[in-house]
C-alpha cells in the first residue's frame, strides 16, 4: 500500500491525499506442476521347464536296467510272448495251446521213480557207455566208477580235443608223460550225472542170470552171500571179462535185465602193450525180503 500527497487537477483544489494498493506483479513463471513418472511394469518371463532331458534319462536308464535283468533273469519276461499270442489273432489256437503246453511240460518235469538202486546203476551203466562213445578213438589205461563218481585214465597227446565235462562235473584234473614216445596220461576225477531212464523188465531169478552169464565166456564168475538191505535181501555178484566186444555185450544186458538187476561198480583196465582190455563188474540182484513179518 502506498500513502502520500499530490496535486489532483481534476477533482477539489489543494493537495489531496491519497492512499492505493500497488498491484501484485504476475508471476511470469508459472510454477510448474511436479509430475510423477511411473515406470512401466516390465513383466518378469517365466522359465520354461525342460521336461525333454529329464525324459530321455529315465528312458536310457530304465533300458538299461531292462536289458540287464533280461541277461541275468530272462524268465521274467516269458509272460510277455504268451500274452502277445494271446492278442495275435493271426496265432492259431492250437498252435498258442501247444506252446504253452510244452512250457508246462518243461517246467513241470515230474521226477524219476523207482528204487535207488535200479536208478543208479541206469546212471553207472549210461556213464559208461557214453565215455566209451566219447573216447573211441583214444586209449583208455583205466575207467573205475561208482558211488556218483568216475576215475579215468586216457593216453594221447599232450593236447586232447575231447569233452569230458560232458559226462559230469570235473573235480580233479592231472597230466604227466608216460614214455619217450612224447605221449601223456590223462587223468580226470568225474562226478557224474543221474539219467532219468527207468528199467520197465519184470523181475529176473537169480538161476535165470547165472544162465546167462554161464553162456557168456567169462574168465571169473563168482556168487558172494546174501545181505540184509531193509526191506530187501542184497544178492552180491563179481564177473571178470576181458575183451571190448564182450564187455559191450555185458553192459547191453544189464542196461534191458530185470528191475532187481544193479551194476553197483565197474573197473575198465588196460595196457600200453596190450590191446585186449579187461573189466570186472559189481553186480547186486535185489529181491524183497519175505521173512519180515
Amino acid at each position: 500500500t502506498i500513502e502520500g500527497v499530490a496535486l489532483n487537477f481534476f477533482d477539489s483544489p489543494g493537495l489531496q491525499q491519497y492512499q492505493y494498493e500497488k498491484p501484485k506483479a504476475a508471476s511470469a513463471k508459472k510454477e510448474k506442476k511436479k509430475t510423477k513418472k511411473v515406470k512401466p511394469k516390465v513383466k518378469q518371463k517365466k522359465k520354461k521347464i525342460n521336461i525333454l532331458k529329464p525324459t530321455l534319462y529315465m528312458f536310457f536308464f530304465m533300458t538299461i536296467g531292462i536289458m540287464l535283468t533280461y541277461d541275468q533273469r530272462p524268465e521274467l519276461f516269458d509272460f510277455l510272448s504268451i500274452s502277445n499270442l494271446e492278442k495275435s489273432p493271426i496265432v492259431d489256437e492250437e498252435i498258442k495251446d501247444d506252446i504253452v503246453s510244452q512250457v508246462e511240460v518243461e517246467i513241470e518235469k515230474p521226477p524219476v521213480e523207482g528204487p535207488n538202486y535200479l536208478i543208479e546203476s541206469q546212471s553207472l551203466i549210461s556213464t559208461i557207455i557214453h565215455t566209451f562213445d566219447l573216447l573211441q578213438d583214444q586209449q583208455i589205461l583205466l575207467l573205475s566208477i561208482s558211488d556218483g563218481q568216475m576215475d579215468l585214465e586216457i593216453v594221447g597227446n599232450k593236447t586232447m580235443d575231447i569233452s569230458v565235462d560232458t559226462l559230469g562235473d570235473v573235480l580233479n584234473y592231472s597230466l604227466r608223460q608216460v614214455n619217450e614216445d612224447k605221449q601223456f596220461k590223462h587223468g580226470y576225477l568225474v562226478n557224474y550225472r543221474t539219467v532219468d531212464i527207468i528199467n520197465n523188465q519184470s523181475e529176473l531169478s537169480l538161476d535165470k542170470f547165472q544162465s546167462l552169464i554161464t553162456e557168456m565166456e567169462t574168465s571169473f564168475f563168482k556168487v558172494l552171500d546174501p545181505i540184509e538191505r531193509g526191506n530187501n535181501i542184497q544178492n552180491p555178484i563179481i564177473i571178470q571179462i576181458s575183451g571190448v566186444d564182450k564187455i559191450n555185450q555185458m553192459l547191453s544186458n544189464l542196461y534191458t535185465l530185470g528191475n532187481n538187476v544193479a551194476l553197483e561198480k565197474f573197473v575198465f583196465t588196460n595196457n600200453l602193450n596190450d590191446s585186449n582190455p579187461t573189466s570186472v563188474f559189481y553186480i547186486s540182484l535185489y529181491f524183497l525180503n519175505t521173512e519180515l513179518g
